[in-house]
This record gives C-alpha cells, structure tokens and sequence, in this order.
C-alpha cells in the first residue's frame, strides 16, 4: 500500500482542526513562565497565550526553549477564563520556533490541575 492510499497506519492523512483531541481557543492570558533557557539559565518572563485547550497552550517568549523543555505557568492576577487560588502548572514544551524575533512555544500540560475554564470560553472563536 503507498502513501495517500488512506491507510490510517501509513498516511497520517492533513492536519487539520478537526483532528484536535480537544477544541482550542483564541484568547490572551497573561502568564508568567518559569523555565530554563536553552542556555540551560533559570528565567521568569510574563507573557500573554495566543490560544488555548484543556491540555495545552501557545505562547511568544524572549527566550529560546527547546522541545521537550519544562516550563511552569502561572496565572497573573484576576482575569476572564481563569480559575482563581491556583498554583503553577507544569509543561513539556511540543515545539519552538523562532518568528519575527521572538519564540513561538507550544506546550503541553503534565499536570491533570487546570488554570482556564474551558466552559466558560464556548463563544470565543476556535482554532
């Protein structure tokens, strides 16, 4: 059987939406990211996500980090979506490529804890 044939063991077929295990959604959360740099220096840096799941989240850094990485994220302050008294949440960085002079980071969540409230953001728009 070749590629293209529809085999679902050999082709993966397009990636597309509609094959997320879970929705995402469109919405800015400002974190605070505690990590190591591919440098392997300890930094903290505040940054807003550009969408979010259940499991896991986008965001821009400064700083470099390598997949596979671990990184902590903390909600900062009152905000919509978020639920309240939480603690940091630990990541394993998916993927990190650099766009337009900052990293664009992927990030999947290890911890069954949450830091959104996935419910409440059913009206936003989905990626």
């Amino acid at each position: 059987m070749k590629l293209g044939d529809n085999n679902p063991v050999t082709d993966p077929g397009p990636r597309t939406k509609e094959r997320r295990r879970e929705p995402r959604f469109e919405v800015s959360i400002e974190v605070e990211v505690s990590a190591f740099d591919h440098f392997g220096k300890p930094f903290r840096e505040v940054t807003r996500t550009i969408e979010v799941s259940e499991w896991g989240c986008s965001f821009r850094l400064a700083a470099q980090l390598d997949v596979d990485a671990l990184a902590a994220l903390d909600l900062t302050g009152d905000q919509p979506y978020c639920l309240h008294d939480t603690q940091p949440v630990m990541f394993q960085v998916n993927y990190s490529k650099l766009d337009s002079g900052t990293w664009m980071i992927g990030a999947s969540k290890m911890q069954a804890e949450r830091l959104w409230d996935i419910e409440t953001m059913g009206s936003l728009p989905k990626t």
